[in-house]
């Protein structure tokens, strides 16, 4: 068994088109780009340092979802996805491969479908940002009208496993969630998490790219990732077993390996070696 790494993560700030946004770096050689959703992932976990052994990581937090409140002008995940590919300018980030998961994901195809000269490739992992089934019905649950353990029950194969228990969580804490909530609500209500455009953009999207989603994903349907891989050209797929909508959370080690195996098997990676050891939680 592999001694556990203990990490602590360190958050910069870069100012972006007049906006603080949050980033954790960690590692050397090429960039991997990390956007994560608001439903608990920590940099601090395995996932990053693991990726740090091959990567420069950076782990962007999207202000709204942080310590810094959204700005007045961003009200869709298309100044989003401006703002994510200007502070890859900013930071002088080439041949990144970037991942997003959940509601990062759906920010990380838009990124991708208006800009692709810094990336090499793409990861989407439980992403949010299409509609695959009837006009007339929601594609995911309406998460806001449900109480927290109904919203668990979606979020995770095993809630018991990862259940934040609030009473006990300091008042940044608390207010990083609400305000993170909050911003999520007002991004995804109007189209109800997905975007009627970006069907059209990703179908332009020239990028090796992979497509995953948790086999017990309670709110990204296997039609919806389905979606993905058939509308991006040549893009691979799978799902991860015995993990819900968070398998960054459920199943960090296997996320992490299939992503390496698909990034050394593309044109996405441009190093000599990947070190494919994973930290053991066990």
């Amino acid at each position: 068994m592999n001694t556990i790494e203990v990490r602590t993560a360190e958050w910069q700030t870069c100012n972006v088109l007049g906006v603080d946004v949050e980033f954790h770096r960690e590692g050397s050689g090429q960039p991997l780009v990390l956007i994560d959703g608001s439903f608990g992932f920590r940099p601090d976990g395995p996932f990053i340092g693991d990726f740090a052994r091959n990567f420069s990581v950076i782990a962007i937090r999207l202000p709204g979802f942080g310590d810094n409140a959204l700005p007045g002008w961003i009200n869709s995940t298309d100044d989003y996805a401006y703002l994510g590919l200007q502070l890859l300018k900013k930071l002088d980030v080439k041949r990144a491969i970037l991942t997003g998961c959940s509601f990062g994901g759906w920010v990380a195809a838009e990124m991708a479908a208006m800009d692709a000269s810094r990336l090499s490739g793409l990861v989407l992992v439980g992403a949010f940002g299409l509609k695959a089934g009837p006009y007339d019905r929601l594609d995911v649950p309406d998460i806001y009208s449900m109480s927290r353990s109904a919203l668990e029950c979606l979020l995770y194969r095993d809630p018991a496993h990862a259940r934040f228990d609030q009473s006990r969580g300091d008042d940044n804490t608390l207010e990083r969630m609400a305000r993170g909530w909050e911003t999520m609500a007002l991004l995804s209500w109007d189209s109800f998490f997905h975007n009627p455009k970006l069907k059209y953009r990703v179908a332009g999207i020239d990028l090796p790219c992979l497509i995953l989603r948790g086999e017990s994903d309670g709110l990204v349907s296997r039609a919806n990732a389905d979606a993905f891989a058939s509308l991006i050209k040549g893009a691979q797929s799978g799902e991860i077993a015995n993990c819900g909508h968070l398998p960054l959370v459920e199943q960090p080690e296997e996320v992490g390996s299939r992503i390496m195996s698909f990034i050394s098997s593309t044109k996405a990676w441009t190093g000599s070696r990947i070190d494919v050891r994973m930290v053991d939680t066990q």
